[in-house]
Parts: structure tokens; C-alpha cells; sequence
């Protein structure tokens, strides 16, 4: 069987948001990556409030589950947010996208969020992740994403 090439795509994120929003591609269940990521000893995700976008008639309530750590708020916390809900997705583009990943802003590069998410990569959690531009994620959705506490 042929190796299977990995490729780290990285995408500016806006240096205003305060931020930073990465795109996880996942075969785990929420559950499994937030206890993975609560592994690596530095988070403390646990079951929050679901992003919730509305109501399709004859389905009900478009809920998208979210884990939050926010017990050092306010300098530092960080959200797990499932990406899709039956056939709906809480962020359409970049396509692919399992779970979005939100934490303070941190310099790209070799900063701690990505050694981590890397670590989870190499362990085979996550297949794949990429910063996202705020400026791609609808303000609404976005507004909606971030916890509030």
C-alpha cells in the first residue's frame, strides 16, 4: 500500500478577530476529539449550550453541538463546535470541515494550537487541519459560534 501524502494547508486568519478559527477534519465523534484535545493537558472542554440556527419546518431545530472550556476566562478559553447537523453545516466553505476549533489568537506558525493539533494529527484523531479567515464564516454564524458566558 502506497503512503498516503499529507498536505498542511494554512490560511490567514484576520488579526482583528481577536481569534483564531481552525477547520478539523475528524473521523472521531465530538465527544472523542474534545477528550482528546482535554488530553493534551491543556484544555478543559466540556458540554456546552448548542449553536442552535433555526427551525426547518417538518424538522425542527438546526442544532450544531458545542464543548467550551472557559475556566480561564478571560485570557484564555477555547470552543469545539460540530460542523454539521443531519444535512446542514454550520460553515458550508471550505468544504470538508468536521468540527470548528476557536481559540484566542495565536501567531501562525509553531504556535501551541497547532503543535497540539498536530500531536492529534500524527495519532491519527484528526486527518487534517487548517486556519479558517474569520471574514469567510458569515458574521451571524460566527457571532453565534463564539461562547457566552
Amino acid at each position: 500500500m502506497a503512503a498516503e501524502k499529507t498536505r498542511r494547508i494554512i490560511l490567514n486568519a484576520d488579526d482583528k478577530a481577536g481569534y483564531s478559527i481552525y477547520g478539523l477534519a475528524s473521523p472521531e465523534a465530538d465527544y472523542k476529539l474534545s477528550l482528546a484535545l482535554n488530553a493534551t493537558r491543556r484544555y478543559n472542554l466540556r458540554l456546552d449550550e448548542p449553536v442552535k440556527l433555526g427551525i426547518i419546518p417538518g424538522k425542527g431545530e438546526i442544532i450544531f453541538p458545542r464543548f467550551s472550556d472557559l475556566s480561564l476566562l478571560p485570557h484564555s478559553w477555547a470552543t469545539l463546535i460540530v460542523n454539521r447537523s443531519d444535512n446542514q453545516f454550520l460553515v458550508k466553505k471550505p468544504a470538508n470541515i468536521d468540527f470548528l476549533f476557536i481559540t484566542p489568537e495565536e501567531n501562525p506558525g509553531q504556535s501551541i494550537v497547532e503543535m497540539q493539533l498536530t500531536l492529534l494529527r500524527s495519532k491519527g484523531l484528526i486527518t487534517g487541519f487548517f486556519r479558517i479567515e474569520a471574514d469567510l464564516i458569515d458574521r451571524e454564524i460566527l457571532d453565534k459560534a463564539l461562547p457566552r458566558h
